[in-house]
């Protein structure tokens, strides 16, 4: 399979000029489209404008799932699969109590947990506690799978991911 960056650009039958949607289409980075301008054009500030088109062409075509959570204390749940098209992920929790995000796969049910101490003690080391009224916005964004557990307090907010 020819890589992305290597396909010819080919105009609409119906438009001699190439859209940003036909761009987005094609599935390319802005590094790769700009690459490819560069080498047939030469034209700075035509990149710099496709560039800012690119951009908001693609938060614009962003689909963003919310999910809410509810936790009593102790219990686990995977909120969102592994997704390597993620784009955005934003928790935020509005209870007092604090919840904990681990990146890694989980029942997608509620799980009750307090009675395995060792599995506990764990997964708090290898997770990011986001506190009461706190929210947790990564600037690289996970593509594995995100679990939420709380601890001894009852925590609830909403997660949104972005593809």
């Amino acid at each position: 399979m020819i890589p992305a960056s290597q396909r010819p650009l080919v105009p609409s039958p119906n438009d001699p000029r190439l859209s940003a949607a036909d761009l987005i289409n094609l599935d390319l980075r802005p590094e790769e489209v700009g690459r490819i301008i560069a080498q047939n054009t030469g034209e700075p500030t035509a990149l710099q404008l496709l560039a800012a088109i690119l951009k908001n062409q693609k938060k614009n075509n962003s689909n963003y799932q919310p999910a809410p959570y509810i936790f009593a204390a102790y219990q686990q749940q995977q909120i969102f699969p592994a997704n390597p098209r993620r784009s955005y992920f934003l928790l935020q929790n509005v209870s007092a109590g604090d919840v904990l995000v681990i990146f890694e796969v989980a029942p997608n049910n509620l799980v009750d947990f307090s009675g395995d101490h060792n599995s506990l003690i764990v997964k708090q080391t290898r997770s990011i506690r986001v506190v009461g009224g706190g929210y947790f916005e990564p600037l690289v964004v996970p593509t594995n799978a995100i679990t939420l557990f709380t601890l001894n307090a009852a925590a609830n907010g909403v997660c949104i991911e972005g593809v």
